[in-house]
């Protein structure tokens, strides 16, 4: 059996995955505002796009690393997941109701509002911009591609509404298959499950990296739940890897956190999605361990960052990039990115407090009267 954990402990450790995740949305965001100045033709910010270009060599580039905060979020969301369902048992279907809601109102007020602007503003590319960023501009979305964004379902292009729900996608349809993840966690051994998902996930990841404009296939899921499997493992195995860790030396903790670092970010080229799923994996266990790392993301800046954390993840995007095309070249890019950032902050509290939190609540009493249906059947049949 697992030891009872202290609730203080239990609280903070609750605290640091928050903070945690904040910090890693944070992140998305600055990739995002920096790769306003990435690959321009611009010659004004030609030095500043080298400088970016230098110090992505670095461990640095886990400041603004957007692809490995994506990867940690997808581990969170095991672990949280885990330990959710660990605490809480429930039905199928009260678990999914409550997943679903939880996650897809929020989602779905964005792409709204994310359409009206587009048919009110347009879009259009700015020649100079990098190749990236003019893939996200200037197609308008058609009325079944925003069925298909809204039911989250087969293969379809995240760009022109609200380029980073192709995460989302994955995180309903994971979040669907999390409870044959959690049952297969807690049966068999951790060793030989984490093989079997691994070894799912890498023909997937291979697959799935030859078609990278493919962002919401059935081979990126296959591959995505293998830091589910992670984070359920970790949750599993929490008191365990926190009884080892303390074991540890001053000296084996800073290792552990330089050689962290250095995977998330990828910063020796290793791989673009083992290392960082590696890396993210440390980050976590240190978050959960580590008394200084548990003050820092305990931080109420950093509390508020995690609390906001989904809204700001949905919303910067559609901000940054609505701000680009009604405001350049009266505003220059600088000016754009100064307001975005702030204005991103402001619309996710928004967000977070007029739509978020009441799903929450709504995805609570949803989960419980599912819940309870469920149960009358099965009273009835025993």
């Amino acid at each position: 059996m697992r030891p009872a954990p202290s609730p203080s402990n239990e609280s903070s450790r609750f605290r640091s995955l928050d903070g945690l995740r904040g910090v890693a949305a944070l992140s998305v965001v600055v990739l995002h505002l920096l790769s306003v100045f990435v690959g321009t033709a611009y010659p004004r910010y030609q030095g500043f796009d080298h400088l970016i270009g230098e110090l992505g060599r670095t461990p640095l580039q886990a400041l603004w690393g957007g692809g490995q905060a994506v990867t940690l979020f997808f581990i969170l969301s095991g672990f949280a997941l885990h330990r959710m369902l660990l605490a809480q048992p429930m039905h199928y279907f009260a678990f999914a109701c409550r997943r679903l809601i939880r996650l897809w109102i929020p989602y779905a007020v964005v792409l709204t509002v994310s359409v009206l602007f587009l048919e009110l503003t347009g879009t259009r590319r700015i020649v100079g911009q990098s190749a990236w960023m003019n893939s996200l501009l200037g197609t308008m979305p058609s009325a079944g591609l925003v069925l298909q964004h809204l039911l989250a379902v087969g293969e379809f292009d995240t760009k022109p509404i609200d380029f980073v729900v192709w995460t989302l996608v994955q995180e309903f349809r994971l979040s669907l298959l999390f409870p044959v993840i959690f049952w297969t966690v807690n049966r068999y051994k951790w060793p030989s499950l984490l093989i079997v998902s691994f070894a799912l996930s890498l023909p997937a990841t291979y697959m799935a990296h030859l078609n990278p404009e493919s962002l919401v296939s059935p081979l990126s899921t296959a591959s995505v739940q293998f830091q589910f499997v992670i984070g359920a493992i970790l949750s599993r195995q929490e008191h365990a890897i926190h009884r080892l860790y303390l074991s540890t030396s001053a000296l084996s903790r800073i290792t552990l956190l330089v050689l962290a670092f250095v995977l998330y970010s990828n910063c020796l080229g290793l791989s673009s999605t083992y290392s960082q799923v590696v890396g993210a994996t440390l980050l976590l266990v240190i978050a959960l361990c580590s008394p200084t790392a548990m003050r820092f993301l305990s931080l109420a800046s950093i509390q508020w960052l995690g609390a906001i954390s989904y809204s700001l993840y949905l919303c910067h995007g559609v901000l940054l990039l609505r701000l680009i095309n009604g405001g350049y070249p009266r505003l220059s890019f600088l000016t754009i990115v100064a307001i975005a950032g702030p204005l991103s902050l402001f619309a996710a509290e928004a967000l977070c407090r007029f739509v978020e939190r009441p799903t929450i609540i709504l995805s609570r009493v949803a989960g419980r009267r599912v819940e309870r249906a469920c149960a009358v059947p099965a009273r009835s049949a025993s």
